[in-house]
């Protein structure tokens, strides 16, 4: 029996997943990576985008904080201040100084504090003056700062009047916490190139700049960063980022993607995407830093519906498949059954009938069967019929017992009456018809097949006067080989009859046997009037029409045909003549014994 995973029905519902679910699947999961690279990309562009206005936003507040710096140079007020000679006021110098101070703390203030919000703070630091014109939340200033030792301080003064944008610093020293960035110029006398009448630098609050850095934020957990030009980082958050410098070069957190990376927090334990924006004209970059896994949190809820929908596809397409398998195979399984029944011998089970393939199968299995049970019925009518005539053939034993008998009285009473030839004819007569009906094989050896010819030839020299020489040379070693039943008798039978012109007297026929090539050769030659070639050919062609055959064709036909029936086609009868010098009968026959003709013949039932 059949394992259930080879039935046709688990085939054709495999077929049906394999060609269906498998592209579907494969699909599926093409445009799920689609899906997340284009989120991908798309996240990237817009973060990039957001970078891009932050750092634009940025920029712009510089330039128009750079633009207000360049107020005090263009008041004539604050120029006449800052060229003053104090000592030229003797003691009247430090009332003058504190009416000055005033008046520049004012200006500093309507003019460029209160004109852009993200100012934190405005020093100008004169010359001429240890006062020093600042104006700060709180207004709170640490005297003991001495402002002209910072590094920052010095690289505005080294720009000589150009606008100096200083990146990262902190305000601890003039008495503040904040941490912000300055935009800063020196204040070159128009009168007098070479003197400088002042350093004014203005302070932008870091928290004012980030504090909308949240509306750029893509989840709770990311955050954004501000690289000034000496690498430094700024965040709205707290964030345990180095320096950019370190952090690209840090080869065990960073993996670099282009021109973005992935970043590594010791801290938080996970991994982040920067997406960095290009350097502005000031050397700034922003970058955003987005957790990787929530940077795919939409593709994992696309991969869940995914997931969900190729389940509930795959139990949809199992379901039609096995209903489609069923549909088609139910009729097969029908048609199985009663082919089960008809294996049992109920050949009256019909199979059920329709208008496709199957049903077409079913109406010739259908048909088939009937005519088996009537070939049937007419087989146990023939066996009938068979019966009946073994138990008359039987009986008709009775009448060649009857005729041995009265043919066997004959002989007594010819050998009394000394009628020697009659009593040897008789003699011969019995034995050969003694043979024929004992003996019912088919294939008998060539000993049995020489015997009952010589019987035929004693008969046939008392009816002509013995003048037929009958020779027989037969090596003994081959007297046992198979051969077919009355196949010399009727050659022989053939040349006596048919074979001699009637006023020849001395008759010969012999009978020798050889082997060639593995086949035994069997010559069955006379010394007769000899046989035309034309028809020797058609005297052997089986469809030569019956009205040309003579007796003679007719029985060597025969021959021919029960040795190719019994032994195979490369077997058989062939003629050779010389007229009025001699004719050869030869046959072909196979090497090997009775017994291993029926071997033989029980292997190949069909040849």
């Amino acid at each position: 029996m059949k394992s259930k995973s080879k039935s046709l029905r688990n085939k054709l519902v495999k077929s049906f997943l394999t060609f269906i679910l498998i592209p579907n699947i494969l699909l599926s999961v093409l445009m799920l990576v689609l899906s997340m690279y284009f989120i991908h990309q798309n996240t990237v562009q817009v973060i990039d985008s957001g970078n891009r206005t932050m750092l634009d936003s940025l920029e712009n507040t510089i330039e128009s904080i750079s633009s207000l710096s360049s107020y005090p140079a263009l008041d004539q007020d604050i120029m006449d201040v800052l060229r003053k000679d104090y000592n030229d006021y003797g003691s009247g110098a430090l009332w003058e100084k504190i009416n000055d101070t005033q008046e520049m703390q004012k200006a500093l203030s309507m003019q460029i504090f209160h004109m852009n919000s993200a100012i934190y703070s405005v020093y100008l630091l004169p010359e001429n003056s240890e006062y020093i014109y600042y104006i700060t939340p709180g207004n709170s200033y640490n005297p003991d700062y001495n402002i002209r030792e910072a590094e920052w301080y010095r690289q505005i003064l080294a720009d000589n009047g150009k606008i100096s944008v200083i990146g990262y610093h902190s305000l601890v020293g003039l008495g503040s916490n904040t941490q912000c960035f300055t935009v800063g110029r020196c204040l070159i006398d128009s009168m007098n190139q070479d003197k400088l009448l002042g350093v004014l630098f203005i302070n932008i609050s870091i928290d004012q700049i980030t504090k909308n850095w949240e509306n750029n934020q893509f989840s709770p957990e990311s955050f954004t960063v501000l690289i000034d030009e000496n690498d430094r980082v700024i965040s709205d958050k707290e964030t345990d980022l180095p320096n950019s410098e370190q952090l690209k070069l840090s080869g065990e957190y960073v993996k670099h993607e282009g021109d973005n990376f992935i970043y590594y927090s010791p801290t938080k334990k996970q991994y982040y995407l920067s997406i960095n924006s290009e350097e502005n004209s000031f050397g700034w970059r922003v970058a955003t830093l987005i957790p990787i896994g929530q940077l795919f949190s939409p593709g994992a809820i696309l991969f869940i519906v995914l997931i969900t929908m190729v389940t509930l596809v795959l139990t949809t397409l199992i379901f039609l498949s096995n209903r489609t398998a069923s549909r088609i195979t139910k009729p097969i399984d029908d048609l199985k059954a009663t082919i089960g029944k008809v294996e049992h011998g109920d050949l009256a089970a019909q199979a059920i009938e329709s208008d496709d393939e199957i049903g077409s199968l079913a109406k010739s299995f259908n048909h088939m069967t009937r005519r088996l049970h009537g070939l049937i019925q007419k087989i146990k009518l023939e066996q009938k019929e068979k019966h009946n005539a073994e138990l008359l053939a039987l009986q008709s034993q009775i009448n060649p017992h009857f005729l041995y008998n009265t043919l066997n009285s004959i002989k007594f009473m010819a050998q009394i009456q000394g009628a020697s030839s009659v009593s040897r004819t008789l003699d011969s007569l019995v034995n050969f018809l003694r043979f024929c009906s004992k003996n019912n094989e088919e294939v008998i050896s060539l000993k049995e097949e020489l015997q009952i010819t010589e019987k035929y030839v004693e008969i046939m020299n008392i009816r002509y006067m013995d003048c037929i020489h009958y020779r027989v040379m037969v090596p003994e070693e081959l007297l046992e080989n198979a051969t077919i039943r009355f196949m010399l008798q009727p050659v022989i039978e053939n040349i006596i009859l048919h074979g001699f012109d009637s006023d020849l007297e001395e008759r010969f026929i012999l009978v020798r046997a050889m082997v060639r090539d593995n086949t035994l050769f069997i010559q069955v030659a006379d010394n007769g009037k000899g046989i035309p070639e034309e028809s020797i050919r058609q005297m052997l062609h089986k469809n030569f029409e019956k009205k040309q055959r003579t007796s003679t064709s007719i029985g060597l036909s025969n021959i021919n045909q029960r040795i190719k029936f019994s032994f195979g086609q490369e077997y058989g009868l062939s003629i050779r003549s010389k007229e009025k010098f001699y004719t050869v009968v030869e046959i072909h026959l196979p090497i090997l014994t009775k017994e291993e003709w029926r071997n033989h013949d029980t292997e190949n039932p069909n040849r």
